[in-house]
């Protein structure tokens, strides 16, 4: 399991820094891969469909060219982990049952889209 947890962290950092279009083909098919004991791929259904679709979309807003900011680049990339983890957490509640679950994907909304404005706003107040 660590050598895949370090394969993973491996190619998201080629995509977060490079943004290269091979590294997002490899993370667009990392829901194909299987962690040694599992023995299927994920399942093809509709909310596995959506879950896919929101990474993918999430992994395509973080693969911006660095900016050489440490600030810029942090908020850049966080908007779109945070609309990404806002994408799921509305898949969660559209196909979700668990009522904890679903509380926290509420929460997430409301928490991520609070720090979305945040990240905005100090985006306006330091344009390039």
């Amino acid at each position: 399991m660590r050598r895949w947890s370090l394969a993973l962290a491996a190619l998201l950092t080629g995509l977060l820094v490079t943004g290269r279009a091979d590294a997002q083909d490899k993370a667009a098919s990392m829901g194909s891969m299987t962690m040694p004991g599992m023995t299927q791929a994920t399942p093809d259904t509709s909310a596995s469909r959506a879950y896919a679709k929101a990474n993918a979309d999430m992994m395509q807003g973080m693969s911006v060219k660095m900016s050489g900011d440490p600030d810029r680049d942090f908020v850049t990339m966080m908007i779109a982990h945070h609309e990404g983890a806002i994408d799921m957490a509305k898949v969660e509640l559209d196909h979700g049952h668990d009522p904890i679950l679903r509380k926290l994907a509420e929460n997430v909304i409301s928490a991520q889209t609070s720090e979305i404005k945040e990240m905005k706003a100090w985006q306006q107040r330091h344009p390039r």
